[in-house]
């Protein structure tokens, strides 16, 4: 099963006064920040354009305001031969059907950290990343409330709410 995590992937290109195989201080400072040892992963199954859009969704969702989504896949299989813990845990989303679709990769250490930012720049390398840009996200926010009916404007952070009002009127 593939998990999607947020990332800026310009942080993770190669930069010019790197050696092969090096990853940016910057990336793995911004983009693995962790919580209680722990980084956040939303499964997203084979990787198809409904569950690339369903991780988009239930991200957006829980964001201040209508921006676009950057999201790499990783195996979650590559992370269990690393020696990685996955454990679900209920996702930070206002969109209640997509709450389950969360898990987190726990009992983090420096060492096991570094093996993730290794997975994240191969996925990279790989090109295993999907940018979703702010008009797709603008529409997918919209489509759940209006026709998908999965997510309730009022759920939605005040500033974010105010944005998809903007769109609905």
């Amino acid at each position: 099963m593939l998990l999607a995590r947020v990332i800026s992937r310009a942080k993770w290109e190669q930069k010019k006064w790197m050696d092969e195989g090096q990853i940016s201080a910057d990336a793995v400072t911004a983009d693995l920040r962790t919580q209680n040892n722990s980084l956040s992963f939303w499964r997203c199954a084979d990787g198809t354009d409904e569950e690339i859009n369903n991780v988009a969704l239930a991200i957006a969702a829980g964001r201040d305001k209508i921006d676009k989504v950057e999201i790499v896949l990783i195996d979650d299989e590559d992370l269990k031969t690393d020696g990685q813990t996955i454990k679900t845990s209920d996702g930070r989303t206002p969109v209640e059907s997509l709450v389950r679709l969360h898990v987190d990769v726990t009992q983090l250490d420096y060492c096991r950290l570094g093996k993730v930012a290794r997975r994240v720049a191969s996925a990279v390398a790989a090109d295993q990343c999907h940018r979703i840009p702010k008009n797709r996200i603008a529409k997918l926010l919209v489509t759940a409330i209006t026709v998908g009916e999965i997510l309730q404007i009022g759920k939605l952070n005040e500033k974010l709410r105010l944005q998809v009002q903007e769109l609905l009127n």
